[in-house]
C-alpha cells in the first residue's frame, strides 16, 4: 500500500535503550525498562537507563531504530510473569524520552529434572504503528524489531520442591501406615474373637 510506504518512509533514526535484569532467582520480581526517543537524544537516554541500571544493577542493551509517530512496544516470555505498567502503544515525543516498563516475575517452569541455574529469555518486540485514513480506522503494527534478553535464573529455590516432595511423601507414608495400622487391628481384634467364639 502506498499510505503504508509513505509511513515508513516518514519515520525520523531514533534510538532504543533498555535494562533488564541479569540474574534472578526464581519467585523473584524485577523490573525492565525500555526508552526510545530520536537519534540527537541518544546521550539522553544513555543517562536515565545508566542511572536506572546503576540503582537496580541488571544489564543494559541498545539498538538503532526507526521511529514513527507512534510505537509499540512488547515484552514475553514463556518463563516469566509479565505485567506492562502502561500502555503498549505510545505516541514518541521528539523532544523527549519515550519509556515503557514492565514488571516480571520468573516462574518455576516445567523442567522435569532442573539445573541448578537456566538461562531463560525475553523477547522485546518493537513496531510501528499506523493509523491508515484516519483515526477512527484500526491500527496496523509493521516493520517488527525482535531482540532476546537473556537472564540468568536461579533454580536453587526448586529444592522447595525437593522439600515439599518430601514432606508431601511423608504423609503420604504416614497416612498408608496408619491405615495399615488400622486394617491391622480390626484383624487381630476379629481374629482373637473368633478365638474366643471357638474356644
Amino acid at each position: 500500500m502506498r499510505a503504508v510506504d509513505d509511513a515508513l518512509a516518514s519515520r525520523m533514526p531514533g534510538v532504543l535503550r533498555y535494562v533488564a535484569p541479569d540474574r534472578m532467582r526464581v519467585h523473584d520480581v524485577g523490573k525492565v525498562t525500555l526508552k526510545m526517543a530520536p537519534a540527537e537524544l541518544a546521550k539522553v537516554v544513555a543517562t536515565e537507563i545508566e542511572k536506572l541500571q546503576s540503582a537496580r544493577g541488571g544489564q543494559v542493551g541498545e539498538a538503532d531504530i526507526k521511529l514513527g509517530g507512534v510505537m509499540r512496544a512488547e515484552l514475553s516470555g514463556p518463563d516469566f510473569a509479565i505485567d506492562p505498567k502502561g500502555p503498549v502503544d505510545q505516541p514518541v515525543s521528539e523532544t523527549e524520552t519515550t519509556t515503557w516498563e514492565w514488571t516480571i516475575q520468573a516462574l518455576e517452569g516445567t523442567d522435569l529434572f532442573p539445573n541448578i541455574r537456566a538461562k531463560r529469555e525475553l523477547t522485546i518486540t518493537i513496531s510501528n504503528v499506523l493509523s491508515l485514513g484516519g483515526k477512527d480506522r484500526p491500527r496496523m503494527s509493521v516493520d517488527p524489531w525482535q531482540h532476546a534478553v537473556t537472564i540468568d535464573v536461579d533454580l536453587g529455590t526448586y529444592t522447595h520442591r525437593l522439600v515439599q516432595a518430601g514432606n508431601d511423601a511423608k504423609w503420604i507414608w504416614l497416612t498408608f501406615l496408619g491405615i495399615v495400622g488400622v486394617v491391622g487391628a480390626y484383624f487381630r481384634k476379629r481374629k482373637s474373637r473368633d478365638q474366643r467364639q471357638r474356644t
